[in-house]
């Protein structure tokens, strides 16, 4: 089942206002995606065990992820209308 969200934030890989559609699943390492962080939901660029750690990118951001707080990559970026 795809999801269509809407950016309602600046600093992301989308401009705010864009909306794109997102289907759970799989994602390749470095693909655009819908991740929960905690609570939250973002979009950015996702790379599992690199130098033994996980990654989220987005602009001007790096966030390595500890195992702190729960991380959930929901599935990729599709469609940007």
């Amino acid at each position: 089942m795809t999801n269509t969200y809407e950016i309602i934030t600046d600093n992301l890989a989308l401009p705010r206002g864009a909306r794109f559609d997102v289907e759970p699943g799989p994602i390749e390492a470095g693909q655009l995606a819908m991740i929960e962080i905690g609570d939250r939901q973002t979009i950015g660029r996702y790379y599992p065990d690199v130098a033994g750690c996980d990654w989220i990118t987005q602009p001007d951001l790096i966030i390595q992820v500890d195992g702190k707080i729960p991380v959930s990559v929901v599935g990729p970026v599709m469609q940007i209308c």
